[in-house]
């Protein structure tokens, strides 16, 4: 989930606080972060409802964010 950490960071959650909201460890949300790991099924829709975005933009390549930090870049 490349998009994982970009959303999370853009919402100012660290890794505690997302997976307090989520009830899961700070672990899990890093294991998902670096791909060790996928978070199961049913928790995708609450994971997108707290970072603010689709469940597809969890595993977009790049995601807004990303895009808008670039579209500035080239400014």
């Amino acid at each position: 989930m490349t998009a994982l950490r970009e959303l999370r960071t853009a919402r100012g959650l660290s890794l505690s606080a997302l997976g307090s909201e989520l009830g899961v460890t700070k672990q899990a949300v890093y294991k998902w972060e670096s791909g060790a790991a996928w978070p199961d099924a049913p928790m995708l829709p609450k994971l997108a409802q707290v970072l603010g975005c689709s469940i597809d933009d969890l595993f977009r390549e790049e995601t807004a964010v990303q895009q808008d930090f670039n579209m500035e870049g080239t400014a």
